[in-house]
Parts: structure tokens; sequence; C-alpha cells
């Protein structure tokens, strides 16, 4: 195409203004640095001294005019490629939809959608029409509450005029914006947005009652139903609909004073049920509290009679346990000193047995010669004379100093 070829011929001659300049660039920095290492490492000799003043005066000329066309072909770059930029591409702000037109080469509006950035577009040769792209709104509202002039006024099935307060978000399909530029649409989209809504609106808020647009449950099910209507209308015009928001009904005023009216006999219907199925409840819940404190009574008297049986019998098996005791303890002491008699007599007569002989062995032991050597030592002991007089040359009379022949004195031996 004409404005294809123009396109790469403008970038072709862009790419040479640049390539010349950086070109020019290079070689003036080039001289800046000879004149630089000239300074650096110029001649220090007195006899080359005018010499090296002349080299450093010429290159000081030559670098000076080469930072200067340095700067200015910066400059010059600088400006060509912001100039560029601004001739070859065009901005779409967040928020909006870009659909791009040719004006001339015979392409027309570009057949697709711009997303919000930067693309290209030649000055001359492109221009640039911008649609929102967020959601957008239609709506039938009132200034104020006595004022009902921008309100959708709807008849119903039963006759009745109602107004109604109702918005319809929207937003344009997406990859459709070009289109809606396309059929000329650009300016308008939103009047057929509107008068669409109306349309569709009235059809189908018209077949609902004046009693229906007081139910919840049916107002919604007709929303539901209109909103796919309304969808299906909008599509020519590139436009979804994303709800109907019905936000107030105002009826006409006596049928809102009777609408008032009705809706208070109802209301006092549902209350005088709601009583009487409170009173209901209370006297349900008064004859279970009193079944329930009879058979809690009932059950307190069973018990009652249960734990005295119960006492009772324990008493009874507690006396008949003590009876049994004390019986069984007079038998056990009974027998127990019975038997503490009976081994007290044994006692007794193993006691005399002993005593007796005892009384035996020791008349034996004392019968024997050791016994009667014993008693007559012991006599022998026990005899305590204070004086004797006796005739030493009598050979009967025993010697004092002798044991022996005093026991036998006593013994009769």
């Amino acid at each position: 195409m004409d404005w294809q070829k123009s396109l790469t011929l403008g970038a072709r001659r862009l790419y040479s203004a640049v390539r010349a300049a950086s070109i020019f660039v290079l070689h003036w920095t080039r001289r800046a640095l000879v004149f630089v290492r000239t300074l650096a490492t110029g001649p220090r000799t007195r006899s080359s001294l005018a010499q090296g003043r002349a080299q450093a005066s010429r290159a000081w000329r030559t670098g000076g005019r080469g930072f200067a066309g340095a700067a200015i072909c910066g400059g010059l770059v600088w400006f060509l490629t912001v100039a560029a930029g601004r001739l070859a591409l065009h901005p779409v702000r967040p928020g909006e939809i870009g659909v791009r037109v040719s004006e001339w080469g015979g392409s027309g509006i570009a057949q697709r959608d711009f997303a919000p950035g930067l693309h290209l577009s030649l000055f001359g040769l492109h221009a640039w029409h911008r649609l929102p792209a967020g959601t957008q709104w239609v709506s039938w509202r009132a200034a104020g509450l006595a004022d009902s002039s921008g309100l959708l006024g709807v008849r119903t099935q039963d006759g009745n005029e109602v107004l109604v307060a109702v918005s319809v978000p929207f937003r344009i399909l997406p990859g459709q914006a070009h289109r809606i530029v396309t059929e000329s649409h650009r300016n308008t989209y939103r009047e057929l947005t509107r008068a669409r809504s109306e349309a569709v609106l009235l059809t189908e808020l018209g077949k609902l009652s004046s009693e229906d647009f007081t139910a919840t449950d049916v107002r919604r099910e007709v929303l539901v139903a209109a909103l796919a209507a309304l969808n299906e209308s909008l599509a020519s015009v590139h436009v979804v609909a994303e709800a109907i928001l019905v936000e107030a009904v105002r009826f006409p005023g006596p049928y809102e004073k009777k609408l008032q009216e009705t809706q208070l006999e109802k209301l006092r219907g549902k209350m005088l049920s709601a009583t009487q199925a409170v009173s209901e409840e209370e006297q349900t819940v008064a004859l279970a509290r009193r079944e329930m404190n009879s058979e809690l009574q009932a059950r307190r008297i069973g018990l009652d009679m249960e734990l005295q049986r119960l006492r009772l019998e324990a008493e009874d098996e507690l006396e008949q346990v003590q009876r049994e005791t004390e019986a069984f303890v007079a038998r056990t002491r009974a027998l127990a000193d019975r038997e503490y008699k009976r081994l007290a007599l044994e006692g007794q007569a193993e006691k005399l047995s002993a005593k007796a002989l005892e009384a035996e062995l020791t008349q034996a032991v004392y019968a024997s010669e050791g016994g009667q050597l014993y008693l007559a030592a012991q006599a022998a002991r026990a005899t305590h004379i204070q004086t004797v007089t006796l005739d030493a040359s009598d050979p009967r009379v025993p010697n004092l100093l002798d044991p022996v022949a005093m026991a036998r004195l006593f013994s009769g031996k």
C-alpha cells in the first residue's frame, strides 16, 4: 500500500539522519581528544615552546569548535528523537480504548481496538478516537422527592402508571469499539443505549401488575428476563448491560394511599396471625409445662416411695445383720468361755501335776546321798555357834574347821 511505502521511506530517512549525526559527533569528539592529549603531552623545551604554543592554539580552536559541534549535534539528536517519538507514537491512557483511523492511503479505520499504552502513529497519516473502557450509566432518576420528571413511567397490567427510578450500567463489548466508530456511533451510542434500554424496560416492566412491584421475588424474575432481552437488543450497538437496578417505585397518589392502606391491612393481618400464633404457642407451652410438672411430681413421688422402700429394706437388712452378728458373737464368746475354762482347768491340773512331780522329784533328790549332803551343807552353813567349849582330847568332838566332818555329823554318817 502507498501509506506503507511512505512509512518505510520516512523510517529510512530518519535512520540516515541519526547515522549522519552520530558520525559527526564521533569525528569532533576525536578532534577534542587530540586537543586534550596535545595539552597534556606537548613540548617542554624552550626551543620548541613557540611551536607547542602554536599547536595548542590550533588544537584549542579546533577542539572548541568540536565541542560546540558535538553539543549542537547532541541537542539536535535529542530534539529529533523527542520529535520522532511525538510524531510516530500516540498514547492511549488507562481507562480508554483507542481506535486508529488512517487519513489517507485507503486503509480507513483499523479493525481492532488499541489497549492503553504507546502505539505507532505517523503525524498526518493517522488520527485517533478514544472511547471509555469502564462502566457507563444510563439512569432515570428524580432530582428530589417532589420531582418525578426524570423517572421512567411504566403502564402496569392493571392500568396504573408507575414511576420507576432505574439505572442500567453498561460497557463497550471487548474488541467492538472500532465497530462503533465504523458505524458512526461514536457520539450517539449512549443515546442509542438509552433509547433501547427504555423500550425494553417499558415492555418488560409492563408485564408486572401493581402488586407485583411490591413482590421482590416476582420483580427479580422479571428483571432477569429484561436484562437478557436488553443485551440482545444492545448487541447491534456493541455494548452490554451489566445489570438493571430498580432504585425506587412511585405509584399515583390515590393508588399510593390505597396501596399503603392495603399493606397496612396486610401487616395488621400478619400481626394478628402472629399474635394468635404466639397465643397458641403460649397455651401449648403452658399445657406442656403443666404436663411436665405433673409428670415431674409423679416421678418425684415415685422416687420418694422407692427411696423409702429401699431405706426400710436396708434398715431391716441392717437389723438382721446386727442380730446375726450379735448371735454369732454370743456363740463365739460362749464357745471361747467354755474353751477357756476347760483350758484353765487343764492348766491347773497340769500345774498341780507339775507341783506334785516337783515335790516328788525334790524328795527324790533330797533322799539321795548327794541331796542329803546338800541339805547337811545348807544346815552347816546356817548353823551359827556363838561360843562352844569342847574337849579337844575327846575324839567325838568334831573339828569346826573341817566342813566335811561337820556335814557328816549333820547327816548322821
